[in-house]
């Protein structure tokens, strides 16, 4: 069975590189919007942060990040360090990440960019990690994954398997 470790270092992908990226790009963002040098940043700049992440936060959104962060961390006239925001956007940048991480995994397999997996790519992937499976396994594997029964597996298809199976 091919493991999802493998995968991840065959795509190069970490999770604890991933996590050290997320804090570098973070702290980039956050450098922009502290500019005496503080150390802090208003509050205000949350919307800007998650923009220069990325992200294209809603209002409601930012009043919900901001709400989690109660009224004893925003003590200092409504300014944020930022270790608070690591903690705060903590959630959502491991979110990305982990999208970010099956996305690279389904290309793995549609290394010929389909838009699918199929028994080939599988026989593939197999072989260039040493792995030895049947045909009947494979053709099992697709089957179980395909929710559309035409012998492919979409990325939607390959992101919900990995979800369920916890290994995203």
């Amino acid at each position: 069975m091919v493991s999802v470790d493998g995968l991840q270092s065959a795509a190069g992908v970490s999770k604890k590189a991933m996590s050290e990226y997320s804090r570098r790009e973070l702290q980039e963002a956050f450098s922009k919007c502290d500019l005496e040098g503080t150390g802090t940043t208003s509050i205000k700049n949350l919307k800007t942060i998650l923009r220069f992440l990325g992200f294209e936060p809603r209002n409601d959104e930012i009043r919900a990040l901001t709400a989690k962060m109660g009224e004893n961390e925003i003590r200092r006239k409504d300014r944020v360090t930022f270790d608070e925001l690591a903690n705060l956007l903590s959630e959502k940048l491991d979110e990305r990440n982990r999208i970010k991480e099956m996305h690279a995994a389904f290309e793995l397999f549609d290394s010929d960019s389909k838009g699918y997996i199929d028994i080939g790519d599988l026989r593939k992937v197999a072989k260039e990690l040493g792995e030895t499976i049947a045909d009947d396994q494979l053709r099992e594997m697709i089957m179980e994954a395909d929710t559309q029964g035409n012998g492919h597996v979409s990325e939607a298809d390959f992101c919900a398997v990995m979800k369920k199976t916890a290994l995203y």
